[in-house]
């Protein structure tokens, strides 16, 4: 089984708000509000309905929908900038659907933005190999052009800050191997530090500052994967709640993922409720974790911008062939 980032399979967020849906927001690791939230963010795009439509085109785009997949992508673009989610890559799925169902207008500027913006063509899908060979023979961009654009991707990242994640990541995960837990304390109290210093320096480091989970330059240079979210979840219940506020507006204005808002959130819940002897979660992120609501968990999954609990796995099983069992 191939875990993700957290070493969860999780109901990953990568999603139309309404008015009067529900917003979950964080007051304190014991305390839930529910309150209403408008779809419009003090006059700013909210992303929160994009989320949800990019889930809508991913499921079409894995049961073989090409040309609906490409009418709700291509009438989602219109209205906000691509964001191109880990995991899902809605923007790859943009392309592929173009060349797939033959709306080949201005494609090779589609693929020139695919690479300026985000380094890579990246489909999730059981026939993606085949996908992309059909965009690169449609496309008449040379293989030096799109190494040019990968470079010219490479200059918008910080890889000093990406090399410091790195370094924070091995560390954080090193002494976990086998439990040292002297060392994991240690470092746990370094990283609050470092954590607190690059977020103030550069907010929260996401792919638009440190590239994706796998980034690459296009050269044979090797780039270590690093997620700082996994780093943080690591951190005290303070350090998280002290953040959770910034990360729930991240969400919101498209640049902090919902999986990673939920999965922060959730960990926060589970030490909060742990002390009572009662573990439990909000957003479903943990496999067999107790679920605070369980008969609302959609309606507070859709309100950050989360797909139904299970869609991930089904997802999963949809694009490999080696399935997961969640029984």
């Amino acid at each position: 089984m191939t875990l993700n980032r957290y070493g969860y399979i999780l109901s990953n967020g990568v999603t139309m708000l309404a008015m009067g849906l529900l917003i979950v927001s964080f007051l304190s690791c014991k305390t839930i509000k529910v309150t209403a939230i408008d779809p419009v963010v003090k006059n700013e795009i909210n992303y929160i309905p994009y989320y949800l439509k990019v889930y809508e085109a991913d499921s079409l785009f894995l049961t073989n929908n090409y040309q609906r997949s490409y009418e709700i992508l291509d009438s989602l673009f219109q209205h906000y900038e691509p964001l191109n989610m880990e995991g899902y890559f809605e923007y790859s799925a943009y392309i592929a659907t173009s060349v797939l169902t033959h709306h080949l207008k201005d494609i090779d500027k589609k693929i020139r933005k695919g690479y300026a913006d985000f380094g890579h063509i990246s489909i999730s899908h059981k026939n993606s190999f085949d996908f992309y060979d059909s965009i690169m023979k449609t496309s008449k961009l040379t293989e030096t052009e799109i190494r040019i654009l990968k470079l010219e991707h490479s200059k918008k990242i910080n890889l000093d800050l990406r090399q410091k994640i790195v370094i924070m990541s091995e560390e954080d995960q090193a002494p976990r191997i086998d439990y040292n837990t002297d060392k994991i304390k240690f470092y746990q109290e370094k990283h609050k530090i470092e954590i607190e210093d690059i977020i103030s320096k550069y907010g929260y480091p996401n792919y638009k500052v440190i590239g994706d989970v796998s980034y690459s330059d296009g050269t044979d240079k090797i780039y270590k994967s690093v997620s700082f979210t996994t780093i943080f979840l690591h951190q005290d219940m303070n350090v998280k709640e002290k953040y959770l506020p910034m990360m729930l507006e991240g969400v919101k204005k498209g640049t902090f993922l919902p999986a990673d808002y939920a999965a922060i959130f959730d960990k926060s819940i589970w030490q909060s409720t742990s002390e009572k002897n009662n573990p439990q979660q909000l957003y479903g992120t943990f496999p067999k974790l107790n679920l605070k609501y369980p008969k609302k968990i959609n309606t507070i999954r859709k309100s950050i911008g989360l797909p139904h609990l299970g869609y991930e796995v089904w997802r999963y099983n949809q694009i490999f062939e080696e399935k997961v069992n969640t029984n």
